[in-house]
């Protein structure tokens, strides 16, 4: 005779293994935004963000402020925390120290002069990065700031898909930090379904307990350390 799991054993188990469940607990999600300022998505991000009163942190660059320093400005019009992206974009592990200070410098002075910001969080593009290079960057009182989870996915351009595989990657985070784009460097990256997914992914959300973190408050980061 086969041994049976008790009842309350096979119903924990199957609700483990359901979409909707969330453990632990939903906490505050936090908004960031990468490759910016962009003249087609930013406004439109911006104005999502605004119609459902969250707030996020850009990560910007250098080079796209200087094509687009109105836009820089009417982010931090609205409010939001501006980070630090390098200039170029460029994989900061084949950088010198002195390179990467360039990078992060120019583009930290860039921010400073148009919005008043002093950047404290600092993004490495694609997220690599080699301990020479966090050293540099700890050095410059900077915080390294990753990420959880992404929006994007390669080839997925159903907005709807898109959140609904992002909600299953981080229902066992507590406080996710969310990578999303409102930029396209390369100018091969539409965006757009990143723009659709937005008020779906914030809707959802919500729906499902989580609140939105306030970037100028001290929060917990998925940051790295030395």
């Amino acid at each position: 005779m086969k041994k049976m799991l008790p009842v309350f054993l096979i119903v924990i188990i199957s609700l483990m293994f359901t979409s909707g469940w969330n453990f632990p607990p939903p906490g505050r999600v936090l908004l960031t935004f990468d490759d910016g300022p962009h003249p087609v998505y930013t406004p439109q991000v911006l104005q999502v963000l605004q119609n459902n009163g969250v707030k996020a942190v850009f990560f910007v660059v250098g080079s796209e402020i200087e094509r687009y320093p109105d836009l820089l400005a009417e982010i931090n019009r609205h409010g939001h925390l501006i980070g630090n992206h390098t200039y170029t974009h460029r994989d900061i592990t084949s950088l010198t120290p002195g390179e990467l200070r360039e990078e992060i410098n120019r583009t930290g002075q860039l921010i400073t002069d148009i919005t008043g910001q002093q950047p404290i969080y600092f993004r490495p593009p694609r997220g690599r990065i080699a301990a020479e290079s966090l050293a540099t960057i700890q050095q410059m009182n900077l915080v390294t700031v990753m990420w959880d989870a992404g929006l994007e996915r390669r080839g997925v351009t159903d907005s709807a898909k898109l959140v609904n595989s992002l909600r299953k990657r981080i229902r066992h985070e507590p406080d996710p930090v969310l990578l999303l784009h409102d930029g396209d460097l390369s100018g091969r990256h539409d965006r757009t379904p990143t723009v659709k997914a937005l008020p779906l992914l914030i809707n959802e959300l919500q729906a499902r307990g989580y609140g939105f973190a306030d970037p100028w408050e001290k929060i917990r980061l998925p940051e790295l350390e030395g």
